[in-house]
């Protein structure tokens, strides 16, 4: 299944190699600041995205099932970068209606 899908044989690998520097990219690039362009852009919308595999966002956003929510959440991940899932909710909670 993973060869017909392209999916990498070693998750943690796949993780450390690009989805550890990617946060950690995004991390640098927001250097505090709420918005990556400096207005809430379509940049900010896709970065967020990127953090549903760490933790998804609240059900009132999205409402999904306990075994989908356990699936893509990464309790590492999570507890590696809470400042980015902090502002990806905060996006969401500006931005986004419930």
């Amino acid at each position: 299944m993973a060869r017909k899908h392209h999916a990498p044989g070693d998750a943690e690998v796949a993780i450390r190699d690009t989805v550890i520097p990617a946060l950690e990219r995004l991390r640098e690039s927001l250097r505090g600041q709420p918005y990556l362009l400096g207005h809430f852009s379509y940049a900010d919308i896709t970065a967020a995205l990127m953090l549903q595999c760490v933790r998804p966002v609240d059900d009132s956003h999205l409402p999904l099932g306990p075994g989908t929510r356990e699936v893509w959440s990464d309790a590492a991940l999570a507890e590696r970068f809470p400042d980015l899932l902090a502002w990806r909710d905060g996006l969401y909670a500006k931005h986004r209606r419930p």
